[in-house]
């Protein structure tokens, strides 16, 4: 048996941008603080997880759609001063998700 413990392996990531109403984001910004995390990223990732965990609904959605749509429009725009190439996907009308993605 070893003393140490090997590191985890690392599950690929994605970077989005995410503009939150503000009293969400001090409520999101105190749970970080609540859980002892210095950022955002685990409340976010257990959030998302919780919900698709225990939504019924979308688990059988799911079910029935083993793989995703195909999009006639793929929503990126022409790259910007910043280089960076964006998506815009809109989820809810609480928040508009911009997924970056570099070149």
């Amino acid at each position: 048996m070893t003393l140490l413990r090997p590191p985890d392996p690392k599950v690929p990531t994605r970077k989005f941008y995410v503009r939150i109403e503000e009293p969400l984001a001090l409520t999101l910004d105190r749970y970080a603080e609540f859980l002892g995390t210095t950022g955002i990223d685990h409340v976010v990732n257990q959030a998302l997880e919780f919900v698709f965990r225990k939504d019924i609904d979308f688990k059988e959605w799911l079910a029935q759609r083993p793989e995703p749509a195909q999009r006639k429009d793929s929503g990126q725009r022409k790259k910007s001063r910043s280089s960076l190439n964006t998506t815009t996907v809109a989820a809810g009308s609480a928040a508009m998700v911009e997924e970056a993605t570099r070149p």
